[in-house]
Order: structure tokens, then C-alpha cells, then sequence
């Protein structure tokens, strides 16, 4: 999930809002892929780092638009506060390895909800201008609700 962020930011745009040092203003984008533009914060004394998108509070990784202003200050190592232990190798050897068998393989529902509305933003978008698909997306939508029966 970091690579893919780390990725999307390379392809990101960014027009410097403000400069005054210590803290830097930025919008961050990916042109013709996102529809709003979102402000990063960037403290260039402590390497503090906010984003609207609000990804590092939903899914505690660090998001595309931040990793492009880390990158454009060539902050060569992410700050220890935003590498959190559930993402570390380390993370798995505190725990037992009965408790590892135990536990299912079920993705946190917050985690799972964050992940598939930003899917289905992105499906719902690349379908908008093209009416065959528009069709078959909310066919594919009426299957399912009456599978599910929600």
C-alpha cells in the first residue's frame, strides 16, 4: 500500500500556496486523474506533515500528496511518528503465533470501507462520461444488493 502511494505521488502536480518559512503550503494533485486539489501543510523544521485527504488518519500510511512535498524538501527518511508498528515486520513478533492462527484473515471494517469507497470513487468516475458502462455499473450494482439484500 506505501509503494502505491510513493508511486501516485511522483505523478503528482503541486503549486506552492505559501512559503514562509518554517511552514510551506502546497495544493497536491494528479492531473486528469483527481477532481479536487488538497492542501498539504509541511513543517520544515520538524518535517510535520497534514494532507485534506486525511488518508494517514483513515488508514495510518502516509498519503501520495505528502510523500510529493517530503520529496520535493528531500526529507530523506519519513518521521518515526508516521510509520506506525501495525505496519512494521516487527509488529508480528509481538504477537504469538497461536494468536497469528487464530486470528481470520478479515480486514478492520474502517479500513475495508476507506479502501472500497476510494475504488468505487475512482470505478464510479472512469464510468461517468460513457453511458454503456454507467449501465452496467448500476446493473451490476442492482445484482448485487439483491444478492446481499441490504
Amino acid at each position: 500500500m506505501f509503494e502505491e502511494e510513493f508511486v501516485k505521488g511522483t505523478a503528482c502536480d503541486q503549486e506552492n500556496v505559501s512559503g514562509s518559512f518554517p511552514e510551506f503550503i502546497y495544493y497536491c494533485w494528479r492531473p486528469k486523474v483527481d477532481l479536487i486539489k488538497h492542501q498539504v501543510c509541511f513543517d520544515k523544521e520538524s518535517h510535520q506533515i497534514r494532507c485534506t485527504c486525511k488518508y494517514f488518519s483513515e488508514m495510518g500510511i502516509l498519503c501520495s500528496h505528502s510523500l510529493r512535498v517530503y520529496y520535493l524538501h528531500y526529507v530523506g527518511r519519513i518521521p518515526e511518528q508516521y510509520i506506525l508498528k501495525r505496519w512494521c515486520k516487527s509488529a508480528i513478533s509481538s504477537q504469538s503465533i497461536e494468536e497469528l492462527r487464530n486470528k481470520s484473515k478479515v480486514v478492520q471494517s474502517s479500513v475495508w470501507r476507506a479502501q472500497t469507497l476510494r475504488f468505487l470513487v475512482h470505478f464510479v468516475t472512469a464510468c461517468q462520461d460513457i453511458p454503456l458502462c454507467r449501465d452496467e455499473f448500476e446493473h451490476g450494482l442492482k445484482l448485487l444488493k439483491e444478492k446481499v439484500r441490504v
